[in-house]
């Protein structure tokens, strides 16, 4: 029983140890009192013993939000600002949409710290808050509010720049619509407005922080207007088209480092060195998305000025036809918009390149001779049901055939009498077989397909015998036999040759 009850002190003692330890609950302190049942005597008995409480004393760290910009010139600290996320009206939430100027990597957009925006502009925020990495495997996200002076209001999740790092950072673009929207991806900007930045951390009541910025100058949105027209208004596979784009300053200020994104249609191609401004070559544009979106630099226009590019496209094979519409707009990083311009241009199947045509003869005779008769009259059938009859010189041609692999073969039942197929070209295309040949053409070829016939081994012989008989007839003045519906008699004379 000594024994017993020493084990039990030791069980109780190590119990009592373990609920000692704080679990990580949220309260400010830990309460615990331990208890122990035991039997004695036939009666149950609880002991308890004193009640233990711990003071739970946090480790929490301070956020910080800070207001940021792509930096100029290259500059700036890489930072990853992918996966953002912004809410709507509704209350859900749906990918920050990324705006066209300035051109930024969103997995390493170069940024730097700011107090001052231009309208326009997108506003970026990274905030620093160690303690809401709670998952060391993930990115995770943080919610902040930004409001302005004018009564605009948008809510984004800015996603964590790499797992483990306790960062957080997304962008916010803006706009100058008046009177502002809330909750519509796009925090509206006036001249001097004051923009807020609001964080609190929800799992640490009382860790808050925020960051101000003030926008400096008026408004450049819509101050370029953009015109885009097409050199022509129809074209198809092959073919080159010269596009071009008039921007215009129309404001009392001059616009610098003004840049054009424009937008190709699948199917075209940017021509290498084609690009002007002005009649003067400039560098080509650089690409961005799947290579379709094309990035110009038509640098600084004067206040009432215009400045024109033009550049060239080559309609890839395999265009789609239809109205192919390319669609571009002009900005720069202060804010300056322009309208969005387009152009349209029909897209049409090119003659003799949406298909292929497919010609040959059936001929007669056997496979040493250099000149054969044609045969008349051989039904030829493809594997989509189509057929054609050879003409009375034993040739056929097939058009519109789809691209692609296909069969041709000869209708054994439209085969006169005395002749059967031979194979005298032994390739692939036969698969063994006399009788079908494979054909795959691409879109405007022309591939042939010929199929040899000669006579039977019976036929053979009273030809022949035929001859022979002929020859001692023309002697004598007799007339010809011809042998019925082959283009030639037998005994190697043809009124047609292959």
């Amino acid at each position: 029983m000594k024994r017993f009850c020493t084990i039990l002190r030791a069980c109780l003692l190590v119990t009592l140890c373990l609920l000692a330890q704080p679990l990580g609950a949220r309260a400010n302190t830990i309460s615990n009192t331990g208890s122990l049942t035991y039997v004695e005597g036939g009666a149950s008995r609880v002991v308890e013993s004193n009640t233990v409480i711990v003071d739970v004393n946090r480790q929490t760290s301070p956020s910080n939000v800070t207001f940021m910009q792509v930096a100029v010139d290259g500059g700036g600290i890489s930072t990853p600002v992918d996966g953002g996320q912004c809410r709507l009206a509704d209350g859900g939430y749906i990918t920050t949409p990324q705006p066209v100027y300035p051109p930024f990597d969103p997995t390493a957009a170069p940024l730097e710290p700011a107090t001052e925006f231009r309208v326009g502009e997108p506003v970026f925020v990274v905030l620093t808050d160690p303690d809401r990495n709670a998952d060391r495997a993930a990115r995770e996200f943080v919610t902040v509010t930004v409001t302005t002076s004018n009564g605009d209001e948008e809510m984004f999740r800015l996603q964590e720049t790499d797992v483990n790092s306790g960062v957080f950072a997304g962008f916010v673009p803006t706009d100058s619509a008046l009177p502002p929207t809330r909750y519509n991806c796009s925090l509206t900007l006036t001249d001097n407005d004051i923009s807020v930045v609001q964080y609190t951390d929800a799992l640490h009541v009382g860790d808050t922080s925020q960051g101000r910025a003030i926008i400096n100058a008026a408004s450049l949105a819509g101050a370029l207007t953009l015109e885009k027209s097409a050199s022509i208004g129809a074209a198809s596979a092959g073919d080159f088209i010269r596009y071009e784009l008039i921007v215009t300053n129309s404001s009392a200020v001059a616009i610098d480092g003004v840049g054009i994104l424009d937008r190709l249609p699948a199917g075209m191609r940017y021509v290498a060195g084609s690009s002007r401004v002005g009649g003067i070559a400039i560098d080509d544009p650089s690409l961005a998305g799947t290579g379709l979106s094309l990035r110009f630099d038509v640098g600084d226009i004067a206040a009432g000025a215009s400045v024109t590019l033009s550049y060239v496209i080559q309609i890839s094979p395999g265009v789609r036809p239809g109205r192919a519409i390319n669609r571009a707009a002009a900005s720069n990083r202060e804010g300056a918009t322009s309208n969005e311009a387009e152009a349209s241009v029909q897209i049409s199947a090119p003659l003799f390149t949406d298909a292929f045509t497919i010609i040959g003869q059936v001929l007669e005779g056997e496979c040493a001779l250099d000149r054969r008769p044609g045969v008349p009259g051989i039904r030829l059938v493809m594997e989509d049901g189509r057929y054609v009859v050879t003409d009375a010189d034993g040739r056929y041609h097939i058009e519109g055939v789809r691209p692609g692999p296909h069969v041709v073969q000869v209708d054994l039942e439209s085969i006169p009498d005395g002749l059967e197929l031979v194979r005298c070209d032994n390739n692939t295309r036969r698969g063994r077989r006399a009788f079908s040949q494979f054909v795959d053409g691409r879109g405007g070829s022309l591939h042939r397909a010929d199929f040899y016939l000669r006579r039977t081994a019976q036929q053979g012989a009273e030809v022949e015998q035929r001859c022979s008989r002929g020859a001692s007839r023309r002697r004598v003045g007799a007339r010809r036999t011809h042998t019925r519906r082959a283009s030639g008699d037998g005994c190697g004379r043809s009124r047609r040759g292959s």
